[in-house]
Formats: structure tokens, C-alpha cells, sequence
């Protein structure tokens, strides 16, 4: 299976997910992580969901469903324990045009969910294409102590110095290009997540000048 790999931005966004039990909470668990909007459908819901609906980060509705509840939700995610209920909200949902994600049924789903990790701000998603994904969690285990919990530091590193050079330089700049590129090749990621704040000060000063160190781009005074 051919699938199109995007991330999509859910900020706010009414995402409904049809289910009450550990699957349907692990979906709410990463939209909650994405910052949607869930609404559950469900006769009973995990201690979990219960959880987040006391807490006021879920609405709950503990009533059947119904196809007209559709367009009120951008994505939907289905996840009971009935395949047939889970193979008629799948056909409604895409009827309605709305996308629609059933766990252990690719084929029956209009996305899928790759297994993934996050650092800070680097998402790092594998998707067998429904082939196999427990292949696809293996995959995740294997290259994800590569990156250490550290890495959303240096990604925020980045952050601020592109930022930095872009305020001074405006886009487009060649110059800057090619600073970007010399400091994710020039071992400065290496040094930042062993720790090495004087070797990581000085690959920024040969790259980008005076004035750039560690502490300065955390904001804690002129280098």
C-alpha cells in the first residue's frame, strides 16, 4: 500500500474517537499529546478516559452512535471491540467525507497511525503500510535509543539560532544557507548531547562568529 506521509497540525481541532477500552485511550492519549479536541463515544470508558473527562481534556457521550454527529469532527477514530460496528462507522465516516482511522483494519481506513517517538520538537514515524505493525514498533524500539531525551534541547538550539540569523539577515540568504547546513554537519550535535558546552561554544564561534555560545542563545547574558 502507497501512502502519502504528513503530519498533520491538530491544534484545537474535533477529533472523535468511537470506543471506550485500551485502544480507544491510547488514540486519545496522543490526540491529547497533539493538542485536539477528543470527543469519546462510548457506553463505558478506561479509568483513564474517566480521567481526562473529570479533568474537563475529553467530552464523553455515553449514547449510541450516530452518523449525524459526523460533521461536527475533522478526523474520527474507531476502535471497539465489534468489527462490524467498527465497519459501518468506517463507511459512514467516509461517506461523509471525513477521514477515518480503524484499528487493526488498514484497509478499511482512509490514514494510519505510524508507529512513532518524539524529542521535543523531531518526530520520527515508521509505517509498514499495514503490512505489519508489530514490524513497525520493532523498527521504532531499534533507532529510538538513538536519540536521547537531550535531543529537544538541541533541536531548540537550532530553533533560536535560525531565528537569530534570520531577524539579522532576513530569508533568502545564501550566507545563512550555507551556515545552516555547516552546523548540523560539523559534529556541534555530537558535542551538545555529551554535554561539551566549550566544544559546542566553540563550533558556533567558528561558524557563525563572536556573540554565539551556549549561554547566550538560552538568554544568560553576552558571550
Amino acid at each position: 500500500m502507497n501512502l502519502y506521509p504528513v503530519l498533520l497540525d491538530l491544534r484545537g481541532a474535533p477529533c472523535l474517537v468511537v470506543g471506550g477500552g485500551a485502544v480507544a485511550t491510547r488514540k486519545v492519549r496522543g490526540l491529547l499529546a497533539a493538542g485536539a479536541a477528543p470527543t469519546v463515544i462510548a457506553p463505558e470508558i478506561s479509568p483513564e478516559l474517566a480521567e481526562h473527562k473529570e479533568g474537563g481534556r475529553i467530552d464523553h457521550v455515553s449514547s449510541s452512535f450516530e452518523d449525524a454527529l459526523l460533521e461536527a469532527f475533522q478526523l474520527v477514530f474507531v476502535a471497539t471491540s465489534d468489527p462490524k460496528v467498527n465497519a459501518d462507522v468506517a463507511r459512514l465516516a467516509r461517506e461523509a467525507g471525513v477521514w477515518v482511522n480503524v484499528a487493526d483494519d488498514p484497509d478499511g481506513s482512509s490514514f494510519q497511525v505510524p508507529a512513532h517517538f518524539r524529542r521535543g520538537e523531531l518526530t520520527v514515524a515508521i509505517s509498514t503500510g499495514g503490512a505489519s505493525p508489530a514490524e513497525a514498533r520493532r523498527v521504532r524500539e531499534e533507532i529510538e535509543h538513538y536519540f536521547p531525551s537531550s535531543y529537544g534541547d538541541y533541536l531548540e538550539l537550532l530553533r533560536k539560532i535560525r531565528a537569530r540569523l534570520l531577524d539579522r539577515d532576513g530569508p533568502g540568504s545564501a550566507g545563512n544557507a550555507e551556515r545552516f547546513t555547516g552546523l548540523v554537519r560539523s559534529g556541534l550535535r555530537e558535542r551538545f548531547l555529551a554535554g561539551d558546552t566549550a566544544g559546542s561554544d566553540a563550533i558556533l564561534r567558528e561558524i557563525l562568529g563572536p556573540g554565539y555560545s551556549i549561554e547566550t542563545l538560552r538568554g544568560g547574558g553576552e558571550s
